[in-house]
């Protein structure tokens, strides 16, 4: 049953990547050109998903909205788990003043609450895609190096680690292409159980004003201008948040998927 959750899960996840990549060729209108004199209408046969305020095709703007928000969960886990990943490993490997020098730091950022963090960097930064990544990937990082940091070290401690460095080898060169694919499984999970929370993040920050900026289609912006109009076009925030529910517990059930199929034991943290 789990395992055909799971691919349930894929296939779901597969057709929101691909409507969103192909979002040019299966939107049905122009999501940008507004038309007041359709405004707020019902889904219909002329528009499948109704409009919204300003009389624009509410299909055709969920499917440019779904880029925007995997685009950027994507490029913020990426970030914060290569950041992760590089601190984790420096203080795994060498240990000594590095390793409590990188722990200290790791130990300031995961102790400062997520969304506190996140929301206040945002802020100081100014609303828009910049801030936005910046305060994802500033708030997530440090899960991510404590988790690298403790498989590294279990690694190198080793008896293959030792007769590497007899045989010549470099400490880069062990971390590279040793320590570092042995990672492979770890990371990978890692990063998709992320992904789900860096979508809600992503959502939350861009429905405060603070992410994606109006006139990009962006399901969370869509919620956030619909609120004035909830009891009119329910609709308006009804699309949009069971879209961004759908792809977090697509991208949740995949993660876990991985996560019992390839044996990893870690959770993603941060």
């Amino acid at each position: 049953m789990d395992r055909m959750m799971g691919y349930a899960a894929l296939l779901v996840l597969a057709g929101i990547v691909l409507s969103g990549i192909f979002a040019p060729q299966l939107a049905p209108m122009n999501p940008f050109e507004p038309d007041m004199a359709i405004r707020l209408q019902p889904p219909s046969m002329s528009h499948l998903l109704g409009t919204d305020a300003l009389g624009r095709d509410l299909l055709s703007r969920m499917l440019y909205g779904g880029r925007s928000a995997l685009l950027l969960s994507l490029v913020s886990t990426l970030l914060a788990l290569g950041i992760g990943t590089l601190v984790g490993m420096l203080a795994g490997y060498f240990g000594g003043r590095t390793d409590a020098a990188l722990t200290t730091l790791t130990n300031i950022f995961q102790g400062i609450p997520d969304i506190s963090f996140i929301v206040a960097v945002a802020g100081f930064v100014g609303p828009g895609v910049t801030g936005l990544l910046l305060a994802l990937v500033a708030g997530s990082w440090a899960g991510f190096s404590r988790i690298v940091r403790a498989e590294v070290m279990q690694r190198a401690a080793e008896p293959y680690v030792e007769q590497l460095r007899v045989l010549g080898c470099s400490d880069g060169r062990i971390i590279l292409f040793h320590l570092l694919p042995a990672l492979g499984r770890t990371l990978l999970v890692l990063g998709t159980l992320r992904l789900g929370r860096g979508v809600l993040a992503v959502a939350g920050l861009s429905f405060l004003g603070l992410g994606v900026q109006p006139p990009t289609p962006d399901w969370s912006t869509m919620i956030s201008d619909a609120m004035l109009y909830y009891r009119q076009a329910p609709h308006l925030i009804i699309v949009p948040g069971a879209a961004i529910i759908l792809l977090v517990s697509s991208l949740n059930l995949v993660g876990q998927m991985l996560h019992r199929r390839l044996d990893v034991r870690q959770e993603a943290g941060g």
